[in-house]
């Protein structure tokens, strides 16, 4: 039994169990058990710690604190006085050129400007109305002065050979009394004998109209019509007229208001006197038709 119980228990309970066997009937005060002592055994090691205990579960989610209370914002603190300007830094180089970029896409075409106003011509144009003494109205020409037409006597081969519109009201400088062998500026004077519709002013005196036009810078006499062309403003129209052919000087070619006024004047053919005559086509040169010798020629007096 001894052999059994050493190879099953460890050496200090063995010992504890012959001890309690062996001791059994001895004084119990003695204290003292003589197999014991014979039998006693090292003490034994200190037993290895025991295996580790498993992971516990983990614990659920803590209930989220009440959040606190916003403190209230602080007083802002006082703007810093600001520092002294730096100085200027000194100007870098130039950098190198860039290579030349694609040629954008073309722009869109800008809206058309407005028409400017129509500039004015410089300095207008002056002509003179034969035969009338005002101006045409409405054309934004305005009357200069107005007067008589006078020209070289019918008889005088010399002189001038234009016609010019006298004012009513003349101005002398230095001259000499009496009458002198000089030039003359006479009258002239319609001469209507072939036309039946305007004899009733037959040598009468011709009145004239010096007209200035602000607007338009050129003056055309168009013979043989009674319209401008295209473009040009008619200021009036009328008959072709000039010094009877038979007289002894040469004058300038006018155009005369188709309804002439008139002066009376001394209607004596022996008076000194130049003429407005009416002028016909002579057809050996021209062609006949359109034209017609039968019939006085017309004219126009146009602006532009």
């Amino acid at each position: 039994m001894f052999v059994a119980l050493k190879n099953l228990l460890p050496l200090g309970i063995l010992v504890a169990i012959i001890c309690v066997s062996d001791c059994t009937g001895h004084d119990e005060g003695s204290g003292s058990c003589p197999q014991f002592e014979l039998l006693r055994g090292r003490d034994g090691r200190d037993g290895r710690d025991g295996a580790k205990g498993e992971k516990g579960e983990v614990g659920g989610i803590g209930l989220l604190g009440p959040q606190g209370e916003m403190g209230a914002p602080g007083i802002q603190g006082p703007i810093g006085i600001s520092g002294p300007r730096g100085a200027v830094g000194e100007r870098g180089e130039r950098g190198e050129m860039g290579e030349k970029g694609m040629r954008g896409d073309p722009g869109l075409r800008g809206r058309q400007g407005e028409q400017g106003a129509q500039g004015l011509p410089v300095g207008g144009a002056v002509y003179t109305r034969w035969g009338n003494t005002t101006c045409p109205t409405g054309q934004g020409t305005q009357l200069v002065y107005s007067g008589r037409a006078g020209g070289t006597r019918y008889d005088h081969n010399g002189g001038a050979a234009n016609h010019l519109c006298m004012p009513d009201d003349p101005d002398y400088l230095q001259y000499i009394s009496g009458v002198t062998n000089k030039n003359f500026v006479a009258p002239v004077e319609y001469y209507f004998a072939t036309m039946p519709s305007l004899s009733q002013s037959n040598h009468h005196n011709v009145p004239c109209a010096v007209c200035y036009v602000a607007t338009r810078g050129s003056v055309l006499m168009v013979p043989a019509k009674t319209q401008c062309h295209a473009g040009w403003t008619r200021e009036y129209y009328g008959y072709l007229m000039s010094n009877h052919y038979n007289n002894g000087g040469r004058t300038m070619y006018e155009c005369v208001d188709k309804d002439p006024e008139s002066v009376p004047g001394l209607n004596a053919e022996s008076n000194p006197r130049s003429f407005f005559d009416v002028n016909e086509i002579y057809c050996n040169g021209f062609s006949c038709p359109p034209y017609d010798a039968e019939k006085e020629l017309t004219c126009a007096v146009c602006t532009r």
